[in-house]
């Protein structure tokens, strides 16, 4: 079985943790657990960060035997706050550019730019979050569910699902990579994100990416505790 996913929400006043598998398509639960809190958060936006960082010490790692659960900070998913949160469809399409009218790369990067500036000019008090696919149409209604690349036509046509979030919990939430925003390999990754020909999926994995290592840097003050283990040479 694969490694399960773990999925951290904080609420406006509680922290809560959800660890299971996906199978068919459904979700299975095989751990769960919640922090009450007073009020932290108000409105999506952080009160105190300081106090969040210490609160979020029970999640920096999770241990249950019974459950054969061991994950810590970095495999936890973070998830924000649906405020204003919106879902839109598009349609957009670009005329395929290569001289052989075969599907490249390039004509599935413009067909998610002109959606981005699309949201852009949508609502301008939200940031997109993602685009989600839900088919390339070509020539003689040629329906695919996946980038169709190396299939002739002239043009294509994506059909997408647009979601957005307010701009103020984006930002709220992305400052804090800003405190290592100096560090080369953040830099180079901040850099792609902000790269137009950046396409939906690889643009999806760098936020999967940063938060990750938002999670290292926002963490990195909390109180350890020292324990002996048994390593392969010696009880250390």
């Amino acid at each position: 079985m694969e490694r399960p996913c773990a999925a951290l929400e904080i609420t406006n006043k509680s922290l809560k943790l959800l660890v299971g598998y996906e199978i068919n398509g459904k979700v299975c639960a095989v751990y769960s657990l919640v922090k009450p809190l007073g009020e932290i958060k108000r409105n999506g936006e952080f009160l105190d960060f300081q106090k969040t960082i210490s609160d979020l010490a029970p999640f920096n790692n999770i241990r249950d035997p019974n459950a054969k659960i061991n994950i810590n900070i970095a495999d936890i998913l973070l998830g924000l706050p649906p405020i204003n949160f919106e879902v839109y469809q598009t349609r957009q399409n670009t005329t395929v550019v290569g001289e052989d009218e075969k599907v490249q790369d390039i004509d599935i990067k413009n067909l998610f730019n002109l959606a981005r500036r699309a949201t852009a000019n949508y609502n301008t008090s939200n940031s997109l979050v993602d685009i989600i696919p839900e088919k390339y149409v070509l020539d003689q209604g040629r329906t695919f569910i996946n980038p169709p690349k190396g299939q002739t036509t002239s043009s294509v046509t994506l059909f997408a699902n647009v979601h957005s979030l307010s701009r103020n919990v984006m930002e709220d939430y992305s400052k804090y990579i800003t405190t290592f925003d100096s560090h080369p390999l953040v830099a180079h990754k901040l850099g792609k994100l902000r790269d137009i020909n950046t396409g939906s999926k690889e643009f999806g994995e760098i936020i999967t990416e940063l938060t990750i290592m938002m999670g290292y840097e926002v963490l990195k003050d909390l109180k350890t505790e020292e324990i002996e283990i048994d390593a392969p040479l010696a009880r250390m």
